[in-house]
């Protein structure tokens, strides 16, 4: 049962590995995953996590999946953006070239003001920022 699948996962991300292998590479399925445990993610097939269109609504529904995304998407300043915009701490997973991009922390801080304390130290010994 599909619902039963999402709500194990969400609890236990590791739960993915007993899932039938098409629902556990349903979009659908697992963005209903990740929206209760963003760790969910890490469970997910590489192909997906490799998948820009994916990051984009994954980060979108839970900002901290982008600690589970490929690393080439944590590069990726679109997607940093839609997490930090969903959770600002998603900063602390951005490749560190967007963690010293203005515009980004900005986003994140808006969001949570704690964010700070993943942005580079530049910006936070920046009296002008």
């Amino acid at each position: 049962d599909p619902d039963v699948a999402v709500e194990a996962v969400s609890r236990t991300a590791t739960a993915l590995r007993h899932v039938d292998a098409d629902l556990g590479e349903s979009w659908d399925f697992l963005l209903a995953a990740i929206s209760g445990n963003h760790r969910a993610l890490a469970a997910a097939p590489a192909a997906v996590r490799e998948d820009r269109d994916f990051a984009l609504q994954a980060v979108s529904i839970s900002g901290l999946a982008l600690a589970h995304v490929a690393p080439v998407l944590q590069e990726d300043r679109e997607v940093v953006m839609a997490a930090v915009a969903q959770h600002g701490h998603a900063l602390q997973y951005a490749a560190v070239p967007l963690r010293d991009d203005r515009e980004v922390v900005l986003a994140a801080v808006a969001e949570r003001g704690h964010a700070m304390q993943h942005a580079s130290a530049e910006l936070k010994n920046d009296p002008g920022f």
